[in-house]
Parts: structure tokens; C-alpha cells; sequence
């Protein structure tokens, strides 16, 4: 049956990337904003503990910002962009510093997201959004068919902006299966829902 409180995430943003872009004019406008700062997009083919560090260090300013309640780690995340399928990709700006990176996954024709990492000189050059449009337009151009923006909903928290960004690319909006449970007592459900709601204070998405 369906959990009291659905604390999973069903919701998800999909690029179709064998059709022109139809961002709104937000992501235009940043777009060109970061194209005027001369922001510059590379990936990452060897993830030196330099790069990885930089990584992380933005992750947590980001973190920071959104009040969200994870860190990364360098040993993970090294060992993440050192798999099969894994892509990453980091914007630096005119001076040549990291200010943007984005860690996604590709399988056959299809692309997902996995991380991504912003440092507070990225929010005023529109870097995330020349990201974006620079891993949309190089995916096209590779012949993938789709873009998975991961599981983010619209919420009443800080976490919010992360879902209004995504669906300023104006991809469609798919809802995952989400969460089911199997309990032998209504009581029992009804504990563990209290726990996390009450003890926990977990956010409805």
C-alpha cells in the first residue's frame, strides 16, 4: 500500500534532447549573462584530487545556502567520476577559477543527473545555467535521446529553487512510482510516520 506521509520524491524533469531547447527567458537571459562574463566549460577526463577538492569545497557552499543536510566526500566522489558512465563537467570563469561543476551519468542514449556543485561566485554569472545548456547541446550533438534532471519537486523549503531552476528548461514533468509499504499493523504505520515526522522532521519531499 501506499506510506502515510509519501516522504519519497515522485516527481521528475525530463529533457527531450532529440527536439529544440524551449527554455523560458530566465535561462535565456542567464545564458547570455555567462556568455559576457566569458565563462568557459571543460570536462573533467582526469579527476586529480586538486579538481575533486574544488569540487566538494563548492558542494558545500551550496550546501550552506540550501540548508541541506548532506555533504560530499572527496574519496566518494573521486571514486564516483572514476566510474563507467560517469561524466563531469566544471565551469571556471575569465580568471580561471572552478565556480560551477555538474557530475551526470550516461546509459546508451539516455542521460540522468547525479550531482551538482555551485560555489557563490556561481550565482551572480549565470554559470549553472551555461552548464545546462552546454551539456544539453553536447548530449544533441552525441545522439542521446533524453536528459533525467533527477527526482526534485516543488516544495515550501529552500530546496525550492533547485526545482524552479530545472523547470525553467521547460521539460516534462514525470511522476517516479514512488514509495510502498507493507506494514502488519495500522499502528505500526502510524508509529513509524510519527517518528519521521515528528522525531525526524522530515520535509514531505
Amino acid at each position: 500500500m501506499r506510506p502515510i506521509g509519501m516522504f519519497s520524491c515522485p516527481l521528475t524533469i525530463e529533457i527531450d534532447l532529440e527536439r529544440e531547447l524551449d527554455t523560458n527567458r530566465n535561462w535565456k537571459r542567464n545564458v547570455k549573462l555567462a556568455e559576457r562574463n566569458n565563462l568557459k566549460c571543460d570536462p573533467i577526463l582526469q579527476p586529480t584530487p586538486e579538481i575533486v577538492n574544488e569540487i566538494v569545497s563548492m558542494f558545500t557552499e551550496m550546501a550552506e545556502l540550501k540548508k541541506l543536510g548532506y555533504q560530499l566526500s572527496a574519496k566518494s566522489i573521486q571514486e564516483l567520476m572514476q566510474s563507467p558512465g560517469i561524466r563531469t563537467l566544471l565551469v571556471s570563469n575569465e580568471d580561471g577559477t572552478p565556480i560551477a561543476a555538474r557530475i551526470i551519468h550516461i546509459h546508451g542514449k539516455h542521460a540522468s543527473d547525479v550531482f551538482a556543485a555551485n560555489s557563490n561566485l556561481a550565482r551572480d554569472c549565470g554559470a549553472t545555467f551555461f552548464l545546462m545548456q552546454y551539456i544539453f547541446e553536447t548530449l544533441k550533438v552525441e545522439g542521446l535521446q533524453d536528459f533525467d534532471f533527477g527526482r526534485i519537486p516543488p516544495s515550501s523549503h529552500a530546496s525550492d529553487n533547485v526545482y524552479v531552476f530545472k523547470n525553467s528548461a521547460r521539460g516534462k514533468k514525470i511522476q517516479y512510482n514512488g514509495e510502498w509499504c507493507s506494514y502488519r499493523s495500522k499502528f505500526l504505520e502510524l508509529s513509524i510516520f510519527s517518528y519521521k515526522w515528528f522525531k525526524l522532521k522530515k520535509q514531505r519531499y
